[in-house]
């Protein structure tokens, strides 16, 4: 059982002692850090979310407009005019429709120009088999492979299935397609119906906008943000410090008067504990705490007096009791009764009144 105690206080002894003031510094930290982190996310979330719906919207009134300025009866010649993808001229770039299919492209060219970075292009559904197929592109002038479409090519050949389903979509109303990426980057996407001067849909118009503009505006919120939440997260700390040093000066105080006050020093002064300029609880504590030790000490004070005045009555009553015991021995009665005997003597033999002794 002893070993068990013993190992108890070695252990207790071993355990870690943190100050309060680093609890509260540690504890403020772990908060402030948490509150910012979720701060900074929330704040470049929004701003990203606000900057992809604007785009969005952009893209949704060029393609809406866009779609009422394209000659879609000019498109309805070109689709009856040439019937079958040509691989030898597959931008129409020779021929007898040569100059239609680029003034249908300077037209999507002419968008690029109201929306820069905008890729427009056009579609339909081909009533053969019922597939969606490419009609012009804004790069048809100068056709990039990477970014040009073919004249009459399946879209499937080039997009997604969900992209498919979007355009498809998109000869029946206007449909905006969440961010995606490809071989060429991030998109987003926006379909919309062209239609005739009769109401008949004659094709689809799409415009693609790469997502630099919206990760240009995340970075551009990450520059502003995090810089001034990182300002505002180290001062906050800083003040922090300052205020868990502010409180627990007193409280070190205090500790250092009660090892004062162990060690057996009570006429010590607690006005640097007890004195503040706005008293709280710690200066009630020190209060109360500085009348304990008046008590104690005017108390031990007492236990003095009491211990010397005890010790005092019971030297005397040793001494009496020594004394008593003297008296009623033997050899103190022996004393006492040779000592009688001799005052007995002495007594019948002084000299009378007459001057003569008594025999």
């Amino acid at each position: 059982m002893s070993q068990e105690s013993s190992v108890g206080s070695k252990s207790t002894k071993k355990r870690l002692k943190l100050g309060l003031r680093l609890k509260l510094v540690t504890a403020f930290t772990l908060a402030f850090t948490l509150i910012f982190s979720v701060l900074a996310y929330f704040i470049i979330l929004y701003v990203t979310n606000e900057a992809q719906a604007k785009v969005v919207q952009q893209l949704k009134e060029t393609a809406v407009g866009g779609a009422i300025q394209l000659d879609a009866e000019s498109m309805q010649e070109l689709l009856a005019s040439v019937t079958e993808a040509d691989t030898n001229n597959p931008f129409l770039q020779s021929g007898p429709s040569a100059e239609e299919y680029e003034r249908l492209n300077t037209e999507l060219m002419d968008i690029r120009e109201i929306v820069p970075q905008s890729s427009p292009y056009t579609y339909f559904m081909d009533p053969n088999d019922g597939t969606l197929r490419w009609l012009t592109s804004w790069s048809a002038l100068d056709p990039d492979p990477n970014f040009t479409v073919q004249y009459r090519q399946p879209v499937s050949d080039v997009v997604g299935e969900t992209t498919y389903n979007n355009m498809a979509a998109g000869l029946s109303a206007t449909t905006n397609e969440e961010p995606y990426y490809d071989t060429n980057g991030g998109w987003i996407s926006t379909y919309t119906p062209v239609t005739n001067q009769a109401g008949d849909v004659v094709a689809g118009l799409g415009i693609d906008y790469p997502l630099t503009y919206v990760d240009e505006t995340r970075q551009g919120a990450i520059a502003v943000v995090v810089p001034i939440l990182v300002i505002s997260y180290l001062v906050l700390l800083a003040l922090v410090l300052l205020v868990s040093t502010w409180l627990t000066r007193p409280l070190k105080r205090l500790t250092a008067v009660t090892t004062r006050i162990a060690d057996g020093e009570y006429d010590i002064d607690l006005s640097s504990v007890t004195d503040t300029l706005i008293p709280d609880e710690l200066a009630t504590l020190g209060e109360r705490f500085a009348l304990m030790v008046e008590k104690v000490q005017s108390r031990e004070k007492k236990l003095t007096q009491e211990v010397t005045r005890l010790k005092v009555e019971i030297d005397s009553s040793k001494k009496e009791a020594a004394v008593a015991e003297i008296l009623e021995s033997d050899f103190f009665a022996g004393i006492a009764e040779r000592a009688q005997t001799m005052r007995s003597r002495m007594k019948e033999s002084a000299p009378d009144d007459d001057g003569l002794a008594t025999t």
